[in-house]
């Protein structure tokens, strides 16, 4: 009797283990891989580049929503819109750069 007691304690602890295993892969990308992601794809887009008028990018700084990207004449504000998803992993998203404000 004891030793099916323990083996049942066993399989508890086994299973608590494997399932404490999996929940990583069903998680998010962390914060700052995603950011990073995020980032890649605001200093990569050709709307960014030509609302800034091709000049260097000076700044870019989390705002409301998304990122505020500079160059030393303008400033845009990047909407980062997130996509549903019923799935784990990093989340999908869009950007969307509004309207230059330059000096």
């Amino acid at each position: 009797m004891r030793s099916r007691a323990i083996h049942r304690i066993h399989r508890i602890a086994i299973a608590t283990a494997l399932s404490a295993m999996a929940v990583p892969a069903l998680a998010a990308l962390p914060p700052f891989w995603q950011s990073s992601r995020e980032i890649q794809a605001v200093t990569g887009s050709k709307e960014v580049a030509e609302a800034l008028k091709q000049a260097p990018i000076e700044r870019i700084e989390r705002a409301q929503g998304g990122y505020r990207v500079s160059s030393q004449a303008c400033s845009v504000l990047v909407k980062v819109i997130y996509e549903k998803s019923t799935m784990p992993g990093p989340q999908k998203f869009q950007i969307q750069p509004g309207k230059a404000e330059c000096r």
